[in-house]
């Protein structure tokens, strides 16, 4: 018997089943598969650098409350140490018992402006005020605002107390300390009175604070602390919120900052733009031929490449204009170059500043080595000769040290009024001053002084010139410097004039010479500390601070100081200032009397 026919398997039909499809139609199967494969696989990486998009973004967050912490906590710094200071608990004891106003205007009044703080209450034992300093300006708010009692009862628990409290003035941020013998560092023995300082946040402080962090800042009430949540990758602004505790503890307002973090939705977009360009991409790849890529792809990578290669930016062409990711990319790389270009620059003005540091040192090494080398040496012969040289060469000796000992001085007073100057705590003793009169005076020292070197000295001040509000032996201190620099650089048989002239409001002073004048590149640069004109040399010396003092003097008159070159040869250097004196609160920032360094120094040259 023959056996049946065996029935047609599934294999041969699922073989045949694409058959009747044309290649074009299995190609376009094929590209719609590998698209939806390249599509997948690009969201799953599209999702992952979203993760760590927003992982970045929350690490962010932590770092700015933390910077934002530490910057609140460092303007507090001051205030916090001042408050705590135990080196005068002894004086603050016998003050509580006795007020005594002028240590009050001393070491509180004074003193409040130098932490940044606005007022201070001295209460005694008992609780009752001995002292309400405060700074100008600021609101009288009459007795501590803290109750007595609750103030004994937190810092009984604790020596010392940051807390912030509610006024009619605004927000009020204090230290309060138990006053306790100087001695007594652990606060064994009964408070001797309390000492309670604070400062208002106004909303000038606000927005210096906010200008610090860089941010936005705003005061809100006391509340949850919703900065604290997780900032989402697509927002524009990082917030953080810091809660302000008052007394008990308990908190009496926020500070919430908004920090600006555009980049993050930026990013995300950028990511979405890349995704969709590089979908394009793929179906442009599967779709167009070998030539196109080269067109589109190739090229402008070897473009790129190329300018890498070369370190030369030209060489990207075309490829700057182009509107997709390989275009951004080019503008990157020209980026990169321009910032490099920036580094080199950054670089090269470092160097410059550390040869100019280095040239300062080298200077001030040698200024003071020689009055120091002169001093000894004379001391010396002094030593060995006195017992047996005549009493005129023993007063020479004498006269050698003390000029030595006046250059050094000379030099050291310069570096501590600059150091004044850049602390702020320079201050000036205004009076009426002469110009007229000061100028002669000035003029016929310098005649006799520049004699030798048969240099002339001439006048031409306008006449019924009037005084101007000022700083008399500051202002005589600028045009000795001045004239003294222009007797540096003036050959024997030149001249120096001195100009004075009413220029509206104002008077201008003006020292002109006949000497090598100043490079043109350096009319401004001269004014830096620790730089010298570029033609100076040993002979004329100098360690580069005589200008930059004129400068800051001039600056806190309220005028100003600038060079430049006369037309028929040497230099001119003027300055000029308010005939009214300096603006108010132009010096009343500083903190300190600036007396002067030695008895002769008011007639000294800067």
């Amino acid at each position: 018997m023959r056996p049946p026919d065996r029935v047609a398997g599934p294999g041969p039909a699922r073989a045949g089943r694409f058959a009747g499809l044309g290649i074009q139609a299995r190609l376009s199967l094929l590209f719609a598969t590998c698209a939806v494969l390249a599509g997948a696989a690009l969201l799953l990486v599209q999702r992952n650098q979203i993760r760590q998009l927003d992982l970045l973004v929350s690490e962010r967050r932590v770092e700015a409350r933390e910077v934002f912490e530490q910057i609140v906590s460092l303007q507090a710094r001051g205030a916090r140490v001042h408050a705590a200071d135990y080196s005068r608990w002894d004086e603050m004891i016998a003050f509580a018992d006795r007020p005594d106003p002028a240590w009050e205007r001393t070491y509180l009044t004074e003193s409040l402006p130098t932490f940044d703080l606005d007022m201070a209450y001295v209460l005694d034992r008992n609780g009752r005020l001995a002292s309400n300093a405060r700074v100008d300006g600021a609101l009288d708010m009459g007795a501590t605002p803290i109750p007595l009692e609750a103030l004994r009862k937190v810092l009984a628990k604790r020596p010392a107390q940051h807390f912030f409290v509610h006024t009619p003035n605004g927000l009020l941020e204090a230290w309060a300390n138990s006053i306790v013998p100087s001695a007594d560092i652990e606060h064994i023995t009964r408070p001797q009175g309390y000492y309670v300082v604070g400062r208002l946040w106004t909303p000038e402080r606000i927005v210096a604070l906010a200008q610090l962090t860089r941010g936005r800042l705003t005061l809100l009430p006391p509340g949850p602390l919703d900065g604290a949540r997780d900032t989402a990758a697509n927002e524009n602004a990082i917030s953080v919120t810091m809660s302000l505790p008052g007394l008990d503890g308990a908190p009496v307002a926020r500070l919430h900052q908004d920090l600006p973090f555009a980049i993050a939705s930026r990013v995300r977009e950028l990511m979405w733009a890349t995704l969709g360009g590089l979908l394009a991409a793929v179906l442009l790849a599967l779709l167009i031929a070998a030539a196109a890529l080269s067109r589109w792809v190739s090229r402008p990578l070897r473009a790129i490449s190329g300018a890498l290669t070369q370190n030369d930016p030209r060489t990207l062409g075309a490829t700057l204009h182009r509107q997709d990711e390989l275009g951004h990319l080019a503008g990157l790389v020209q980026r990169s170059f321009a910032q490099t270009r920036e580094l080199e620059l950054a670089r090269d003005a470092a160097e410059s500043a550390v040869q100019a540091k280095s040239q300062f040192l080298a200077n001030i090494s040698h200024e003071l080595r020689t009055p120091l080398h002169g001093i000894l040496s004379f001391a010396r012969f002094g030593v060995r000769d006195a017992g047996t040289a005549p009493a005129a060469e023993i007063q020479d000796n004498f006269e050698q040290i003390q000029e030595c000992g006046n250059s050094l001085l000379t030099l050291l007073n310069d570096l501590l009024d600059l150091s004044k100057f850049e602390a702020g705590r320079m201050r000036l003793s205004l009076e009426p001053v002469d110009l007229t009169e000061t100028l002669d005076e000035l003029a016929d020292q310098y005649r006799s002084l520049l004699s030798e070197r048969r240099l002339s000295v001439e006048q031409d001040i306008e006449p019924d010139l009037p005084a101007v509000m000022g700083d008399r032996t500051r202002l005589l201190q600028v045009v000795r410097n001045l004239v003294s620099n222009s007797a540096k650089f003036t050959p024997e048989g030149g001249m120096i004039r001195l100009r004075a002239q009413r220029v509206d409001d104002r008077v201008r002073v003006a020292v002109e010479d006949t000497g090598v004048g100043i490079p043109a590149d350096e009319l401004e640069k001269i004014f830096d500390k620790f730089v010298q004109a570029s033609h100076t040399t040993s002979r004329t010396g100098g360690t580069g601070l005589g200008l930059a003092i004129c400068q800051e003097i001039a600056r806190i008159h309220g005028g100003r100081i600038w060079a430049e070159n006369r037309a028929e040869g040497g230099a001119r250097v003027q300055f000029e200032i308010p005939i009214a004196g300096p603006a108010q609160g132009m010096s009343a920032t500083t903190d300190e009397h600036s007396d002067e360094h030695s008895p002769d120094s008011a007639g000294r040259a800067a």
